[in-house]
Parts: C-alpha cells; sequence; structure tokens
C-alpha cells in the first residue's frame, strides 16, 4: 500500500505539471549555460592569445569571466541536485522542510549575487574607459553600488535564513528592491554616460578635424558599448519587475534567476569578442595603430586625445627619417593604459 501510495504521489496532475516546469526550466537554464560556455572558452582564448602578462586589464577580465563561469557553472550543479530533491519529495521520501534544499537554495540565492557584483564591476570599468579623466565616471556608480550590494547581499542571507523555504517567495518585495536597485540604477547611469559619450564623438567625427579611419573606429566601439547596455538594462529591469510582482509567483522569479546568472557572465565574455573581432575588421587602420602602440588597444578617448593619437600616427614617417639625427619632430601622446583586449 505504501508503493502505491507512493506511485500516485509521483503520478498525479500536480506532480506530471510540477516535472513538465521543471524540463522547461531546465532547458531553458542549459541553454543560455551552453552560450555562455562558447563564449567563456572564446574570450579566454583570445586574452590569452594577445598576453595577459604585458596587461592588467586583460589578466583583469580573464580573472572576472573565469570566476563568473565557475559561479555559473555552481549555479547549474545545485539545480541538478535540487531537481534530485524534488523527485524525493514528489516519491514521498523527503518534504519540502529538508535542510539540503534550504542549503541549496541560500547558495543558488548568494551565487546569483555575486554573479551580479562581478557584472556591475565590469560596468563600471566600462564607464572609466568612456572618461578615464572623470571621477564622477567612477565614484558615481561605484560608491552607492558597493554599500547597497554589501548590505543588501546581507539582508537577503538572513532574510533566508530566517524564513521558512515555504514563504521565501511571498515575502520578498523589499530586500527585492534593495537588491535590484542598484544594479538597475548603476547600469542606466553608465549606459547613458557612453551614449552622451557616443553623440559627442560622433560630432566630432563629422566635423572632419581628425582622420574619419579612427573616430569611426572609436565611434562603433562607443556605439557597440551603448547597444549592449541598454540590453542589458532590459534584463536588469526584467529583475526588478520580477522582484517587485512575484508575492507568491515562484516560477517566474525561478527562471529569470536561472537566465540571469548566465547572462551577466557572458556579457563580459562578449565585449571582449566584439572587440577582437573589431580589431581585424579594418586590417589598414591595424596596420596604422600597430605603428603608434605595439599593442593595439580599442581606446576610448576625447576629442583632444584623438587628434593628438592622429598627429602621431600620420607623423610616424617624418619621425622615422628624422631618429638618425636623434631628433624627435612628432607629438608625443602618453599611451592610454586601459584597454578591451
Amino acid at each position: 500500500m505504501a508503493k502505491a501510495s507512493s506511485e500516485e504521489a509521483v503520478f498525479d496532475d500536480a506532480s506530471i505539471s510540477f516535472l513538465r516546469y521543471q524540463l522547461a526550466y531546465a532547458a531553458i537554464e542549459y541553454s543560455f549555460y551552453a552560450l555562455h560556455a562558447v563564449s567563456f572558452f572564446s574570450a579566454a582564448y583570445i586574452l590569452i592569445k594577445r598576453g595577459i602578462r604585458t596587461s592588467r586589464a586583460r589578466l583583469g577580465l580573464l580573472v572576472v569571466t573565469t570566476a563568473m563561469f565557475c559561479l555559473a557553472s555552481t549555479f547549474v550543479v545545485i539545480d541538478i541536485v535540487l531537481l534530485r530533491d524534488y523527485v524525493n519529495i514528489m516519491a514521498g521520501r523527503a518534504t519540502e522542510e529538508d535542510p539540503n534544499i534550504l542549503r541549496c537554495w541560500i547558495a543558488q540565492n548568494v551565487i546569483f549575487r555575486i554573479m551580479f557584483m562581478l557584472s556591475d564591476t565590469v560596468v563600471v570599468w566600462r564607464a572609466v574607459l568612456d572618461d578615464q579623466l572623470s571621477r564622477v565616471a567612477f565614484g558615481l556608480p561605484a560608491k552607492p553600488l558597493t554599500d547597497a550590494r554589501i548590505v543588501g547581499l546581507l539582508a537577503d542571507i538572513g532574510i533566508i535564513v530566517w524564513e521558512r523555504i515555504s514563504v521565501y517567495y511571498e515575502d520578498q518585495y523589499w530586500y527585492s528592491l534593495i537588491l535590484t536597485l542598484p544594479t538597475l540604477l548603476t547600469n542606466i547611469v553608465v549606459t547613458t554616460m557612453t551614449g552622451i559619450r557616443a553623440w559627442t564623438h560622433h560630432k566630432f567625427m563629422m566635423s572632419g578635424i581628425t582622420s574619419r579611419d579612427y573616430t569611426q573606429r572609436v565611434f562603433k566601439a562607443l556605439l557597440v558599448l551603448c547597444i549592449s547596455g541598454t540590453m542589458y538594462c532590459g534584463l536588469c529591469l526584467a529583475f526588478f519587475a520580477a522582484g517587485i510582482t512575484q508575492h507568491g509567483i515562484q516560477h517566474w522569479g525561478e527562471i529569470i534567476a536561472a537566465v540571469g546568472a548566465s547572462i551577466s557572465g557572458s556579457y563580459p565574455t562578449l565585449i571582449v569578442i566584439w572587440a577582437a573581432l573589431e580589431r581585424d575588421d579594418d586590417p589598414a587602420v591595424e596596420v596604422q595603430l600597430g605603428v603608434m602602440q605595439q599593442n593595439t588597444t580599442v581606446n576610448f578617448a576625447t576629442p583632444r586625445e584623438s587628434v593628438l593619437q592622429v598627429a602621431q600616427i600620420e607623423s610616424w614617417a617624418r619621425q622615422e627619417s628624422l631618429r638618425g639625427n636623434g631628433r624627435t619632430d612628432f607629438v608625443h601622446v602618453k599611451e592610454e593604459p586601459h584597454e578591451i583586449v
């Protein structure tokens, strides 16, 4: 009788519906995780090939993207463990009060928050690239982001531990605001700054003051970062909406978390891949920039810096002819330390 009862528990309508949801959830999660894996290994290959010992930016990106991929992999493994526990619950061999389920949920939640912290670090780094001379560009998003993230993470962990797992999704309204607002506001600020920089650079490019090839290249870099930032803002808005609307609606939040864990990790790797492809897109400009710097970078320069860099490129031939006399009749521009790849 106990065995028959157990089988009925497994194959009743509620269990079948739950299994269908788990299959859809797994398909979505594994699809985005596969995208993350492909983009990570591609970006890691690019960064290592370009040389991580000679560039702190490349080394930092490799460390961040590797950490995010490891965390995303752990997130997926925990979901596999949870699926096994859910099957045991449906079979009557466990209950929702199982402490292992609570530990898995806490671990996933912490991983998810850390993933977005690391992704936000890349976002702030991108803002510094856009305007490296402006302290406001770094300080505005970084300070409130750091404070809110630390407080939010501690509050999140405390609430999950304090509440029972069955009511976790019913009382998360306020701390969802604490956790999602910093990410949303940071990305809006940085993307707006990038858009303004792209617009001003486009006006400068249309003035015809400097080399059109180089300024178009920088403009394309800014434009892609602006577009990618806008898409990422859309994702952050979805997380914000999920946090404030899912009173008792568990599935929406779970799917958003599964997708977000991989997308937040894919974002930095896709920037690396795009930058590498963009570098090889225009051989003529690549040769010119190779003369100026041994390692070409996608620089997000101010208009004044762009003029000076182009002047340096155009005067290279004259500088070579005068080198024998010990003269350096050209404008010297200090190499900018920031780069994507």
